[in-house]
C-alpha cells in the first residue's frame, strides 16, 4: 500500500497516470479544482500539483525533459476561460505560468498522447507544441472530400 497524505478509505481515486519518469499522479476527480498527488515509482508520496491561479485541465506530457499540461485559471469569477499550456515543475510540483492557447479550444477536445498534445474539431486536427503553444494542422478533414463525379468520366 502506498504512502498517502490522507486516509486511503477516505478517498476514491479515478484518475491514475504513469509518467515516463515512473512518477505516479493520483487524481480524485476529472476537473480542475481536483487535487493530484505525485508519488515516485515505488508509492512515496512527493507532493500535490498545486497552483493558487490555475486548475489542471488534461493529462500531462513530457517534451524535451520538461512536463506540460493543459491548464485554466481557476478563479472562475477572473470571467476567463482560456485554455493555457503550462509547465509543471516535477521537483516541487508548482503548476508554471502557461502560454495561451487559441480561442475555442476546450479541454475536451484535446487528447494527450506518449508524444504529445492533440486537438480535434470539426474541421481539423492538430498538434499543440507545448513549449510555443501553437498549433500545427496535421489534417484537414474537408481535404477528404471527394467528388465522385470525376470518377465516372
Amino acid at each position: 500500500m502506498p504512502e498517502t497524505p490522507w486516509n486511503p478509505n477516505e478517498r476514491i481515486i479515478s484518475k491514475i497516470r504513469v509518467l515516463p519518469d515512473g512518477k505516479i499522479i493520483l487524481q480524485e476527480a476529472d476537473s480542475s479544482s481536483s487535487p493530484a498527488y505525485v508519488f515516485d515509482e515505488n508509492g512515496k508520496y512527493l507532493f500535490v500539483l498545486s497552483s493558487m491561479d490555475l486548475g489542471l485541465m488534461s493529462d500531462i506530457c513530457m517534451k524535451n525533459g520538461k512536463y506540460y499540461a493543459m491548464t485554466m485559471p481557476s478563479d472562475i469569477t477572473s470571467g476567463s476561460y482560456q485554455c493555457l499550456i503550462s509547465e509543471i515543475d516535477m521537483t516541487n510540483g508548482q503548476i508554471l505560468k502557461g502560454k495561451e492557447l487559441s480561442e475555442g479550444i476546450q479541454p475536451d477536445t484535446v487528447v494527450v498522447t506518449g508524444d504529445g498534445m492533440y486537438v480535434t474539431s470539426p474541421q481539423r486536427i492538430s498538434k499543440i507544441d507545448v513549449e510555443t503553444g501553437k498549433l500545427e494542422e496535421l489534417f484537414d478533414w474537408n481535404q477528404t472530400d471527394v467528388d465522385r463525379g470525376i470518377l465516372d468520366r
